[in-house]
């Protein structure tokens, strides 16, 4: 783990294998990158050099976060690797192709301010469970395409300021169980073919400060699996959500438990008793 190293310019592999100048441990001199399991490189502000990333062997988590400055030239990663996590990265305009790594079970690609298209290889992922994408440049008006991802069980969408709407691929994710969307401030209104997702048990709809409209009746009434409904930081939604008098209450009376989260306050608006 390499945290909060301001001055930190470079990594090398050489840096990773060899023992550190003042380590207590004496077992860290056998560390190399075939070895190396786990590897988590956070708020380093002035790094913009790291190893190539297909040669870590045996990496089965690699997560890099808010280093301003790195932008990552590899063209491949390790093929060990489980779960992938790149957030807070603005100078990368690419990704490395994700098309070898059959092993993968969780990828989290946001707040990469530079990105226009998807990471190639990502319909491949056939193991692939959980997904947290977007927040990608703001001089797009719509997602990048989307592929099927017609296993994956958990998807969090994070938007920006200038979409009006959704993927539409995502009314083909028929395996959803948990879905959160984010960020989403040029929407007003939630597609009807969110319905589609029979399967999903979970709904979070989170900072979507223009959003005013849930799908119709007959579309959240399909979604018959769905027991939990939170809405956090969504001025109009929430306000018209209700309980009683909000003219969007009738859209989600019928929910287990629905939550209404803002900036100061958690107000529980309905909470049934699943035995009555």
């Amino acid at each position: 783990m390499i945290r909060n190293c301001p001055k930190l310019a470079f990594i090398s592999a050489l840096s990773l294998t060899n023992p550190l100048p003042n380590s207590r441990s004496e077992n860290f001199t056998s560390t190399s990158l075939d070895s190396l399991e786990y590897l988590s490189i956070r708020s380093c502000s002035n790094l913009h050099s790291i190893p190539d990333l297909d040669t870590f062997t045996s990496l089965r988590q690699l997560w890099i976060h808010n280093c301003e400055r790195l932008e990552i030239r590899a063209t491949s990663l390790c093929v060990s690797l489980e779960e992938l996590k790149l957030t807070s990265l603005p100078k990368p305009e690419s990704i490395p192709s994700l098309d070898n790594l059959t092993s993968l079970c969780m990828v989290a690609i946001y707040d990469c301010g530079n990105l226009k298209i998807f990471p190639r290889g990502l319909h491949c992922l056939t193991r692939l469970k959980t997904l947290t994408i977007g927040g990608f440049s703001e001089e797009l008006d719509c997602f990048p395409d989307f592929p099927i991802l017609s296993r994956l069980k958990r998807l969090t969408l994070r938007g920006w300021p200038k979409l009006k709407s959704l993927p539409q691929q995502i009314q083909h994710f028929t395996s959803l169980t948990h879905l959160c969307i984010m960020s989403f401030d040029g929407v007003e209104a939630l597609p009807d073919w969110l319905g589609n997702l029979t399967y999903l048990w979970q709904l979070e709809i989170v900072n979507c400060k223009n959003l005013m409209y849930l799908p119709t009746v007959k579309a959240m009434q399909r979604l018959t699996n769905l027991l939990n409904l939170e809405i956090r930081c969504c001025p109009f939604l929430g306000e018209r959500c209700t309980a009683e008098t909000g003219s969007e209450w009738h859209k989600v009376s019928h929910i287990l438990t629905f939550k209404v989260v803002d900036s100061e306050s958690c107000r529980v608006l309905k909470l049934c008793d699943a035995s009555k």
